[in-house]
C-alpha cells in the first residue's frame, strides 16, 4: 500500500516492525476485524495510514459504502478490570504508530482494529439491495446498546430491539433456537466464569450477575449483546429481561421477516434516539468555575452534548450536562490534549474546552459533521472543511 499522507511518524517503530524491516521485508500484515468477528489481514508498510487500510478493506469486503462515513476503530480492553475504550481514528494516523502504542501498553491489554461506520446523516439512503450492509449496521448498533451508549430507552424498547436483533442474527423464533443458541450458551459461559473466580456456589436471587469475561475475546455471547447494562445488573433482572425478550421474539415470528427487514426495523427504533450513531469520547469538562465533570462527549449530526460519564450507563433518563448545535459554534481547534469550541457572538465569545487524549479524533469527526451543516445552509466555521455529498451508508 502506498501511503496517501506524508509526514513523520509520531512514535518509534514497534519491535515487531523493526524485526520485519531488519529481515528486509518491505511489508507486514495487520488484522482488521469486521464488527461480527470476521478478520481481514491487510498488508501494510511503515508509511501506511488508516485511510490506506480502509481503502484495502473496502476492496476485499462486501461493503459498498461511502468511505468518508467509515473508519477504523481502535478497541483497547484491560484484562484487569474489563474496561474498554473504542475510538474512531483519523485517516492520517500511521498504522505503525498504533502498533507501537499497543506495544507500550503491554500484555495487560487486548487491542484490535475494527472497521465501523463513524458518521451518520439524516439524508443518507439505505441500500436495501445489499444483504450484508444492514445486518452489519444492526450488529454494530446493538453492541453500542449493550455497552450502555444508547441509555434513553424504556425496557419495552430494549426488549423490542433485542427481539429484532435475534431475528437478524438467528432467524425465526423456535423453542430450540431460544434454548440452544441463546439461554444455554449464556448459562454455560456464566457458570464457567463463576467457577473460575469463586468455585461452584449457589447464587442468590438478587446477587450481582456474572457478565462475560473480557480476558479471552473481544466478542461476547448473544445474551451479553442483546441486554443493555441495566438489564445485566442482577440475576433477577437478567431472568426477567430474557423472558420478555423471548415473548417479543415469538410475536415477531408471525411477521415472517427476512433478515434485511428485521435489521431495518431494528435500526428504525434506534434512529429515534437524538444521538443515534453519535461518536463518543471520554472528556473532562468544566461546567463552571465550581464544577468539573468527567464526561462523555457525544458528537452527531444534531450537534454536541456532554453527559456525566456515570449517568450514561446507570440512568435510563440521563440528561446532558450541556448541548451545542453547529449553528452556534463559530470556530474550533484541537491540540494533543484538548478540543476547543468558541460559541456566542463576536463581542462576547465563550470558550468551551474538552480536555481529552482524543482531541484529534474529535476534530476529525467534528469537521465531517460541521461541513455537512455548512452545505445545509449554516454558517461556515473557522476551519477548512471538505464538502462531501453523502449518497449511501
Amino acid at each position: 500500500i502506498n501511503a496517501e499522507y506524508g509526514g513523520p511518524r509520531a512514535l518509534a517503530p514497534s519491535l515487531k516492525e523493526v524485526e520485519i524491516i531488519t529481515m528486509g521485508a518491505g511489508q507486514f500484515q495487520v488484522d482488521v476485524f469486521l464488527t461480527h468477528g470476521e478478520k481481514l489481514p491487510v498488508d501494510i508498510d511503515s508509511a501506511s495510514t488508516v485511510k490506506d487500510v480502509i481503502d484495502r478493506v473496502l476492496r476485499v469486503s462486501n461493503l459498498d459504502v461511502n468511505p468518508d462515513s467509515w473508519t477504523l476503530f481502535e478497541e483497547v480492553r484491560s484484562l484487569k478490570d474489563g474496561n474498554k475504550s473504542d475510538v474512531g481514528i483519523s485517516g492520517s494516523i500511521k498504522i505503525g504508530d498504533i502498533l507501537a502504542r499497543w506495544e507500550k501498553l503491554g500484555a495487560a491489554f487486548l487491542c484490535r482494529l475494527v472497521f465501523k461506520k463513524w458518521v451518520y446523516h439524516d439524508d443518507e439512503n439505505i441500500d436495501f439491495d445489499n444483504p450484508f450492509l444492514l445486518p452489519y449496521l444492526s450488529y454494530q448498533a446493538q453492541l453500542q446498546v449493550s455497552s450502555g451508549l444508547y441509555p434513553l430507552f424504556s425496557d419495552d424498547e430494549a426488549y423490542e430491539l433485542a427481539a429484532y436483533y435475534l431475528e437478524v442474527e438467528i432467524g425465526k423464533y423456535s423453542d430450540n433456537n431460544w434454548k440452544s443458541k441463546v439461554v444455554r450458551p449464556w448459562h454455560k459461559e456464566r457458570d464457567n466464569k463463576e467457577a473460575t473466580l469463586t468455585g461452584s456456589v449457589q447464587r442468590e436471587k438478587d446477587a450481582p450477575a456474572i457478565q462475560l469475561p473480557a480476558d479471552v475475546l473481544m466478542l461476547t455471547s448473544i445474551v451479553d449483546v442483546i441486554l443493555p447494562p441495566l438489564m445485566k445488573a442482577t440475576e433477577k433482572k437478567v431472568s426477567e429481561s430474557l423472558k420478555a425478550i423471548e415473548k417479543k421474539w415469538q410475536e415477531h415470528g408471525e411477521m415472517n421477516l427476512k433478515k434485511v427487514q428485521a435489521a431495518a426495523l431494528h435500526l428504525g427504533i434506534l434512529r429515534k434516539s437524538k444521538y443515534f450513531g453519535a461518536a463518543q469520547f471520554s472528556v473532562t469538562y468544566k461546567v463552571d468555575k465550581n464544577n468539573t465533570v468527567n464526561g462523555t462527549l457525544f458528537i452527531s449530526n444534531k450537534g454536541l452534548a456532554v453527559y456525566d460519564a456515570a449517568s450514561v450507563t446507570s440512568n435510563a433518563q440521563a440528561q446532558p450536562v450541556r448541548t451545542w448545535d453547529y449553528l452556534g459554534i463559530s470556530s474550533y481547534s484541537a491540540t494533543s490534549s484538548a478540543f476547543t469550541i468558541i460559541t456566542g457572538n463576536l463581542s462576547s465569545p465563550v470558550r468551551e474546552v474538552f480536555n481529552t487524549k482524543f482531541a484529534q479524533s474529535i476534530q476529525t469527526i467534528f469537521t465531517k459533521y460541521s461541513s455537512k451543516a455548512k452545505v445545509q445552509g449554516k454558517p461556515q466555521l473557522s476551519k477548512t472543511h471538505t464538502v462531501a455529498r453523502f449518497k449511501r451508508f
